[in-house]
């Protein structure tokens, strides 16, 4: 593990009234991976949750790192947090708490497995739930055989301050399939989760052939029933079509034009269209996304460098390599805005995407989005040649000043693929501050952030990934402790009651200080492999002492709930229909 380096920076963040703060000197990221993880941690895959419910982060790491017999398809190993003997926190690996996966027999050379992890509560008990979505390529049934392994749904069962898991079969009898992206929403607002699955190529190398991507109406007792012909989510085989399927990468469930109903922005790889379902409220989805600027750049002719020597794109495989679109108010104007994260080649020209903020421009413009590329190109040594590898973002406040910044993980190529971070200035736009704060990771291929230690800010885990680019001999995990955020905050969870699903998926959280207003979604996804926000939201407030706060809850009438000056600097928890403690 890299040791921690103190670094101070100027950093001035007046913005607007009630949160301007003077300009201090700011600290730095603190590496504390060796003080809180096993020597031996390592994993593919990272996330922060609290399944115990005792109010810190708790770690799952997915070792996805082999496939094949005694592998699990990528075992989940869970590590709690808690305290040392010395005081502070460390994650502890409590062995055999997730059962082994529903496959059958492993076929010689399978390429199975199941790659990450995502947490709900399925059955509305309050308990943290695991769902794990099945790889399993079915292209070439001679070399990939059905193994009979599916998706799994492990229930949680709290038994005083433990938890357990136990497997159900919701998923047992489903198509086998590649899910690479997974949203929780609950699409119907019905007080029950639902899961849409995103789905990639059929098998690695046809890359014309993509599985439909499949949304599951959740039943609240963690069983689950295939939607996607009536809810018009069902896609075709055949390639270059509007309806065509594509190969999915990232999902996040958002509501970009604020009518109550959860959308579904959908990320897809090979230079083909993403999509943005737009939630009709009548249990049913149109793909708005080629209207609304959300599809790809508008450099559709799909011409290559001269110097590649090779003949122009089709429009349709003209645009993303897109695994991740992560929504949230950045601006603060009230409507949420996506970033688009794409792999992007200098080989490939303007034939496909650079990463960009698509930017909401609200009710007034139809909620047309604008593309900002500018802060997020890096320089590279060959203008020529050159490979951006980026994969997932979160967003976050990380310096307490009430603008969230941008966490950028990019890897898989050279040219300098690492953990970025992005830091929003006061008109908006984007600062690369990785230096200056010491996120020193080369090759980042996971990443996730929330308050571990509880002292009010967001820190970071992320994957130092092995490849063929570097001279890893596994996968390193690295914990980084916040001491940059020098602002006043504020941390909320919600707790849906029994019109709202139990984790508040699909809520959303005003809070106004001085002129200002800071919209937060309560979200399950943010793009490629299961990435996700925290399910705490965090609010930087800079100098506000007090603030309102509005919520929104995703039931059926769309209850909402208001509270006046609220003190800053603490940690609040809401039941619906309950007070603020």
């Amino acid at each position: 593990m890299r040791s921690a380096v103190i670094a101070t920076m100027a950093l001035t963040t007046c913005i607007a009234v009630g949160l301007a703060q003077e300009e201090k000197p700011a600290r730095s990221f603190v590496d504390v991976s060796d003080a809180v993880l096993p020597a031996d941690a390592t994993g593919g895959r990272v996330y922060l949750h609290d399944l115990d419910d005792d109010g810190y982060p708790d770690l799952i790491l997915q070792n996805n790192e082999a496939t094949g017999p005694g592998n699990n398809g990528g075992v989940a190993i869970i590590m709690f947090n808690r305290e040392g003997e010395d005081g502070g926190r460390k994650f502890v690996e409590e062995p055999g708490l997730v059962p082994e996966h529903n496959a059958g027999e492993f076929a010689k050379d399978a390429r199975l497995t199941s790659v990450f992890t995502v947490v709900g509560d399925f059955n509305n008990d309050g308990v943290a739930d695991l769902f794990r979505p099945c790889y399993e390529e079915g292209a070439d049934h001679e070399k990939f055989p059905d193994t009979g392994e599916r998706a799994g749904v492990w229930l949680g069962k709290k038994s005083g301050d433990k938890v357990k898991y136990k497997l159900g079969d919701a998923f047992a009898t489903t198509e086998r399939a590649t899910t690479c992206a997974v949203a929780q929403l609950d699409y119907d607002r019905d007080g029950n989760l639902d899961l849409f699955l995103g789905n990639w190529y059929v098998a690695y190398g046809k890359l014309m052939d993509a599985q439909v991507d499949r949304l599951f109406k959740g039943d609240g007792k963690g069983g689950f029933t295939d939607v996607t012909e009536s809810a018009k989510l069902m896609t075709k085989s055949e390639p270059a079509q509007a309806d065509s399927s594509r190969p999915t990468y990232g999902a996040a469930a958002c509501d970009y034009n604020g009518d109550g109903w959860p959308d579904i922005a959908v990320a897809s790889y090979g230079r083909q269209w993403n999509r943005l379902w737009k939630n009709n409220g009548d249990g049913t989805f149109t793909d708005v996304a080629p209207e609304l600027g959300v599809d790809g750049d508008d450099i559709r002719d799909g011409k290559y460098p001269d110097w590649v020597k090779r003949a122009s794109e089709d429009p349709w495989r003209a645009n993303g390599n897109t695994f991740s679109l992560a929504p949230a108010d950045f601006d603060n104007d009230g409507d949420i805005d996506l970033f688009d994260v794409n792999i992007r080649h200098g080989w490939a020209g303007d034939s496909s995407d650079y990463t960009a903020l698509l930017i909401n421009g609200g009710k007034e413009k139809d909620f047309k989005f604008t593309r900002l590329t500018e802060p997020f190109i890096r320089k590279h040594a060959d203008p020529d040649n050159w490979n951006q590898g980026d994969l997932m973002a979160l967003w976050g406040d990380f310096d307490h000043d009430g603008l969230q910044d941008i966490l950028l993980a990019s890897a898989a190529y050279p040219d300098d693929q690492r953990l970025r971070l992005f830091r929003q200035t006061p008109e908006h736009s984007f600062e690369d501050v990785t230096e200056q704060f010491k996120l020193d990771i080369e090759e980042c291929g996971h990443v996730a952030i929330g308050d571990i230690d509880l002292d009010g800010d967001l820190d970071i885990v992320g994957i130092g990934s092995k490849s063929r680019f570097n001279k890893r001999t596994k996968n390193e995990i690295h914990v980084w402790r916040n001491d940059i955020a020098q602002g006043n905050w504020l941390e909320i969870t919600l707790e849906g009651g029994k019109d709202c699903n139990s984790f508040a998926y699909g809520a959303k959280v005003w809070v106004t200080a001085g002129d200002t207003t800071m919209l937060r979604e309560v979200s399950s996804s943010a793009g490629h492999q299961g990435v996700a926000p925290p399910r705490t939201l965090h609010f930087g407030l800079g100098k506000a002492e007090k603030v309102s706060i509005k919520v929104e809850w995703p039931d059926k009438k769309l209850s909402t709930q208001e509270f006046k000056d609220i003190a800053t600097n603490q940690r609040l928890t809401l039941k619906q229909g309950g007070k603020l403690k």
